[in-house]
């Protein structure tokens, strides 16, 4: 954000407020060559994860944002370097958390609850948001995951003790 703000005179579109009342804003840079959309090129890079929020959807913006995310998946840009590098895990070590990972194991289930969806197997837990579900997942069948042993790829946190990970697209699920 920095060398953005060094390098563009800054703007925000404001989009409205999260459930929690916080005001929510695209940033945007402009300068003599034209205007940047912030979000995008940070997802570009891969330097970030897209969480998107229904209170503040920008067909055009949130259209930018999904490619955005697909872009830095394809070209393996940020976190996505660690694709073939990433440890494998097939049980819990605190080690790693707050690290790229896959987590492998058999998924027991899948089903949505409240706003999330939840994939399961015996010892974590994957979590999608029902927003990046939408903008992300809708086209993909998650039941299909059920009875198999799946690799998924992100950020490894603790839920109560448990290990989870907040997927934001099928891209981050290797299938056998």
């Amino acid at each position: 954000m920095e060398n953005f703000v060094r390098k563009y005179e800054v703007y925000l579109k404001k989009a409205g407020k999260d459930s929690y009342g916080r005001t929510l804003a695209y940033v945007f840079g402009k300068s003599a060559s034209g205007t940047v959309f912030y979000e995008e090129e940070v997802l570009k890079e891969g330097l970030a994860r897209p969480l998107i929020y229904f209170e503040n959807v920008d067909s055009e913006l949130t259209f930018r944002i999904v490619e955005a995310y697909k872009y830095a998946f394809g070209h393996k840009k940020g976190i996505f370097s660690k694709w073939n590098t990433a440890p494998v895990l097939t049980s819990f070590s605190r080690e790693y958390v707050g690290k790229i990972v896959f987590l492998k194991g058999t998924v027991s289930s899948v089903y949505k609850s409240g706003g999330m969806w939840y994939i399961n197997s015996d010892w974590f837990t994957i979590k999608i948001r029902e927003e990046e579900f939408y903008y992300f997942f809708k086209n993909y069948d998650l039941n299909k995951l059920k009875g198999k042993t799946v690799k998924f790829y992100g950020e490894l946190w603790l839920d109560d003790e448990k290990p989870i990970i907040l997927l934001r697209s099928p891209n981050e699920i290797v299938l056998p």
